[in-house]
């Protein structure tokens, strides 16, 4: 098979009408962004890289389920977020972040987990290789209570959040480069012999500590009393974005701060220090909106997105929607950012964060509404397109935001870490959130794209095009005659002694593979008439004619 270093094979699926179809790749739309999509099923223990015709080129065989995602770095290595055991059992539990090399070599582990301490849910990684990773840290009651906190809000303790940089050494070492903790920025106005004290409404740049959901939603005593559940970087503009489920909120901070700035008011590009640059999705949580303003609704997956003609900064989140007025229903909602020329964001003295509503809202798929009660994402591809992933059924879906129509569907084909046969339905294949990466991402150089099948069992057939885009000029060139050919070709090229060679049919179905010195014979009197694509690594896609049955 063709490894795909610098090109593309495209195999567009059109599927017969098999009624009994359930799971696997649905459809392929010829404007679906071209690319490998990273999925790591909650449920299981692998993960796998999907390209656009619904099969696997990469599965990483692991034995320790998510905590919840995974990616891939620039040299192709999978950063991944694990489960361990804890004292912190809540949604995203996780407690170690671990790497591995492309054929799923443990290289480096780091366990984040204490007593007063726990990372949970989400990672990004930075341009030098550094990790953010998302992290419980859990106060007492009694240190709650004298931050400002009403007592009858609060069981034995309460977890706020902080962020950590971590720079990987060794194998199984991190320093801890810079940080960020939720607990220097609060503002609550229940005491005012207290630390903290103040208006809330007054510093839209500070967290309620005494804020509890509200109506639709009311918190109490949870211990998890924010909920990140989505990080991620801006390089841009040296900022952070994060997703608090329980605030329905999204949050900016700057990351341009030192540790020390990072626990003040003051320093950084910002000039802000650790508070945050903006906040937007539900302005009651600083007492300035009603349940009327109100837009999101336990979301996740807060990401950096240029948007408009213009590719302003924005963001998208995964509104899941439990809770909103009226019925449940999801959708994926895509906000134009106020931003300033000093990369700051502007805000009234008296009225929240615009803008007042999302720039794009996303709510249908197939003229059907969608939901999912908790987990799920969505990213905007480079085509414009959103990838959403409706996580508790792990159904993955593009959608051209221009007319709202899906272009490319996937339902992962898994009952925790076993393929189940189409036909059959699974409810054990949850999925956190998914990211695509595109053909030219620097972590596929050199390694080996090469379609292994379906992950479903029992798939079923199709009548697959082939076409080839090809990225590079490198691409060396296969001779191959005679063709038309009917029981041997010889084949000849740039070769470095045998080369391996496979033959696939328009199908996209392996026929066989053998390994060639150049100027060999390739024995072909087994196929049936018909077109099919000789494939070898480094080299053009060759097409073979075989006119006549034998």
């Amino acid at each position: 098979m063709l490894k795909i270093e610098f090109s593309l094979v495209l195999l567009f699926f059109a599927f017969f009408a098999y009624t009994q179809q359930t799971i696997g790749l649905f459809k392929n739309g010829s404007n679906s962004h071209p690319g490998y999509t990273l999925f790591s099923p909650v449920l299981g223990t692998d993960v796998y890289l999907l390209d656009n015709c619904g099969e696997y080129v990469n599965k990483w065989d692991l034995d320790v389920r998510p905590g919840l995602m995974a990616y891939l770095m620039d040299d192709g290595s999978l950063l991944r977020t694990e489960r361990i055991t804890s004292n912190f059992n809540a949604g995203g539990n996780a407690g170690r972040v671990s790497k591995y090399d492309w054929d799923g070599n443990l290289t480096w582990r780091y366990d984040i987990s204490g007593d007063n301490f726990q990372s949970h849910h989400d990672v990004a990684v930075l341009p030098n290789g550094n990790i953010l990773a998302i992290v419980w840290e859990a106060f007492t009651k009694k240190e709650v209570i004298l931050m400002g906190r009403d007592p009858m809000l609060t069981d034995d303790e309460l977890w706020l959040e902080k962020i950590v940089e971590l720079k990987p050494i060794s194998n199984t070492e991190a320093e801890e480069v810079w940080s960020w903790h939720l607990a220097d920025h609060l503002v609550q106005e229940f005491d005012s012999s207290l630390i903290n004290y103040g208006i809330v409404s007054e510093h839209p740049e500070k967290m309620n500590l005494n804020f509890n959901g509200g109506g639709s939603f009311p918190l109490g005593g949870n211990q998890d009393w924010v909920h990140f559940n989505g990080i991620d970087y801006n390089e841009d503009l040296d900022q952070i974005i994060l997703s608090s489920r329980h605030f329905s909120e999204v949050w900016i901070i700057d990351h341009s701060t030192t540790t020390e700035e990072a626990a003040t008011n003051m320093g950084g590009n910002s000039g802000k220090g650790g508070d945050l640059l903006y906040r937007w999705g539900n302005p009651r949580t600083y007492n300035r909106g009603e349940n009327g303003d109100q837009q999101f609704y336990l979301q996740h997956d807060a990401t950096w997105i240029k948007i408009g003609d213009e590719q302003e900064w924005g963001f998208s989140v995964y509104n899941n929607g439990t809770g909103r007025p009226g019925p449940d229903f999801s959708q994926v909602d895509l906000v134009k950012l106020p931003i300033l020329p000093d990369n700051t964001y502007e805000i009234n003295d008296s009225l929240p964060f615009g803008p007042l509503e999302p720039s794009l809202t996303i709510n249908q798929f197939d003229g059907n509404t969608f939901f999912n009660t908790n987990i799920s994402g969505s990213e905007l591809l480079p085509n414009g397109n959103a990838l959403i992933c409706v996580g508790g059924i792990g159904e993955f879906s593009e959608i051209d935001t221009s007319n709202l129509e899906r272009v490319w569907h996937y339902i992962v084909p898994l009952s925790a870490d076993d393929a189940v046969a189409q036909g059959t339905t699974t409810s054990a294949n949850s999925t956190f959130k998914i990211r695509r990466y595109d053909l030219d991402f620097p972590g596929f150089e050199n390694k080996d794209l090469t379609p292994i099948g379906p992950i479903e069992l029992d798939p079923l057939p199709n009548n697959c095009v082939v076409s080839t885009k090809n990225f590079s000029q490198n691409l060396r060139e296969l001779n191959v005659w005679p063709n038309p050919a009917q029981h041997k070709i010889y084949i000849s090229g740039e070769f470095n002694g045998k080369t391996n060679f496979q033959i696939y049919d328009a199908l996209g179905n392996l026929q066989f593979s053998e390994s060639l010195f150049s100027g060999e014979q390739l024995d072909i009197s087994n196929l049936s008439a018909g077109l099919y694509f000789l494939r070898a690594l480094d080299y053009r896609t060759v097409r073979i004619i075989i006119p006549h049955a034998r």
